[in-house]
């Protein structure tokens, strides 16, 4: 990324190292309490708790990983970093209302969610659109200078 990269491409960066950093935390004993004991690869029987509060699952680390990447690729161009703060905002709303209307304890909640993850992911669907659709407007492109 130049110097002159938009503050937008900078935030998706962000957004997206976040994410890789709480993939990997997710797999870090300590920092994901049961993990030994309590790590499904995906269901809702598992116990293992990122920071003893969202619980996590083999899958919902990979989740995070690879909307990190997901972010630290598309943060390359202007209208990439839009796309996954936009569009990966949107899909972490389409996630938090799942995490409301599915019981916690059913066949449903693969992922797993519970009720903190489920206000996490409104929290993030809000502030990465918020910060999508605010970046945008403050990035004016050049217009094309040529030769007629």
């Amino acid at each position: 990324m130049s110097d002159h990269a938009a503050t937008i491409q900078r935030a998706a960066m962000l957004v997206g190292l976040v994410f890789l950093l709480v993939g990997i935390a997710g797999f870090i004993p300590g920092i994901t309490t049961n993990l030994y004991d309590g790590l499904d690869f995906a269901g809702h029987d598992g116990d293992a708790e990122l920071l003893g509060v969202f619980q996590v699952s083999v899958l919902h680390n990979i989740v995070h990983l690879l909307f990190g990447v997901a972010g630290l690729t598309l943060a390359r161009t202007i209208s990439g970093s839009r796309a996954f703060l936009v569009g990966g905002g949107a899909i972490y709303l389409v996630l938090w209302i799942y995490g409301l209307v599915t019981d916690h304890d059913s066949d449903a909640n693969f992922i797993p969610v519970n009720s903190a993850d489920d206000w996490l992911h409104f929290a993030l669907g809000v502030g990465m659109i918020g910060l999508g659709l605010a970046l945008s407007r403050t990035h004016h492109p050049r217009p094309a200078t040529g030769h007629m």
